[in-house]
């Protein structure tokens, strides 16, 4: 069966809804707006006043609460929940909802979230807030499965800033318009190292002391090269060091550090520190390189001391045609007479103020001098002259030589 409602003259054609002892309570009414097309729209009447709430036009838009510009189009005059979606059998509410201005769409009881696109999920939030992209079930507030996280920017300028990771605490344990951002404590900067489409980066990390401002404490280049920097202001043992820590996270066995011993300019010592206990964590410093090159330790002495190397040593025959048996830093030997020899280094002394030590001996004769001869030729930072002597003065050659420098 047909209803057919019609105005000769066009205009709006109305269906009320109602009875004898009450006015009219509803309303469906089309409207010609314009030649052969049309509007439907289902009124309602609250306290005698009738009002629109669904318009649905001629193109098929449909508007609740409004007059519809996109296909479904849904209004609500206070804040609130607008639109809800929800399983028959119960359970299962997703809201679309609007409050002062801000947007939002989502589960209103205890299920999770999720975007799907061409068919298949991509993103869930859990019931906790966690957010998973790639996995349906997240372990943090945000876990990623099978994929990559880019960070982009725009850059024209050297060392301009990629972006950062940023870590603040907050005024209180909560969320929402009652939370505020007041510290941030550490991030992670990605920078670039040029200008051009193939310019290389870096990773740049902050942190911040109590009571500080927030500084870079260590970079790693694109070259590999890993930097760590500290306070200009402080001296002493620096805020940045390499621990190794026990097993169970409670003691230091060892440490790797830079210590700024005078005042904030001046170049900073390499100290190496290790634990007696693997429990206790109390280290103390074992080894130290200085800023000028000295390399002092501590090996069982009581305190760390600077360790003098030696800077050349030789054994060799000295009968016959000479003969180097083993050395380090001598380039040659030369056979200047009988018990006398000059021994040349590969790389110069700093000065002419090194300290030699020798032996000799040989079969039936073990009690053999070496002296540094400096009556002979005068040591310079090339070579040095040495000669070997019966307890009686009298030069011999030793069959087994050694000599060793230090400065």
């Amino acid at each position: 069966m047909t209803i057919k409602i019609t105005t000769p003259n066009g205009g709006a054609d109305s269906l009320d809804f109602g009875c004898a002892q009450t006015p009219i309570v509803a309303t469906v009414t089309g409207t010609e707006v314009s030649s052969g097309e049309g509007k439907l729209e289902l009124k309602t009447t609250t306290g005698g006043t009738s009002a629109t709430k669904v318009t649905v036009l001629a193109n098929g838009d449909v508007g609740i609460g409004i007059s519809p510009t996109v296909d479904l189009h849904v209004a609500s005059g206070a804040d609130g929940i607008a639109a809800r979606f929800q399983r028959t059998s119960g359970g299962g509410l997703v809201d679309i909802e609007n409050y002062n201005g801000i947007g939002g769409i989502g589960t209103s009881d205890n299920i999770p979230f999720r975007l799907n696109t061409n068919n298949t999920e991509r993103v869930r939030i859990d019931i906790g807030g966690n957010v998973g992209i790639g996995t349906s079930a997240p372990i943090a507030k945000l876990t990623t499965d099978s994929g990559d996280i880019a960070i982009s920017s725009t850059i024209t300028s050297d060392n301009g800033d990629l972006g950062e990771f940023q870590f603040w605490n907050r005024t209180n344990a909560g969320s929402g318009s009652g939370t505020s951002f007041v510290n941030d404590v550490a991030a992670i900067k990605g920078q670039m190292e040029g200008t051009g489409n193939n310019s290389g980066g870096s990773l740049h990390f902050y942190t911040k002391a109590d009571g500080e401002t927030k500084n870079e404490v260590m970079r790693l280049e694109g070259t590999g090269s890993l930097k760590a920097t500290s306070p200009a202001s402080t001296t002493g043992l620096q805020p940045f060091t390499i621990d190794w820590m026990n097993e169970n996270n409670a003691g230091i066995m060892a440490s790797i550090g830079c210590d700024r011993t005078a005042s904030s300019a001046a170049p900073a010592d390499l100290v190496f520190r290790t634990s007696t206990s693997v429990d206790s964590g109390a280290i103390s410093e074992k080894m130290r390189v200085t800023s000028t090159g000295d390399l002092k330790f501590n090996s069982g002495f009581g305190s760390t001391g600077t360790a003098y190397g030696c800077r050349a040593w030789v054994n060799f025959n000295g009968q016959g045609t000479i003969a180097i048996r083993g050395s380090a830093n001598v380039s040659s030997l030369t056979d200047m007479a009988v018990g006398s020899y000059r021994v040349n280094f590969t790389n110069n002394m700093p000065d002419v103020n090194y300290c030699s030590t020798g032996m000799a001996g040989g079969a039936g004769a073990d009690q053999i001098n070496v002296s540094q001869s400096s009556m002979s030729e005068v040591p310079t930072v090339a070579m040095c002259r040495y000669e070997t002597a019966y307890q009686n003065g009298s030069l011999w050659d030793a069959h087994n030589v050694m000599v060793a420098i230090f400065r």
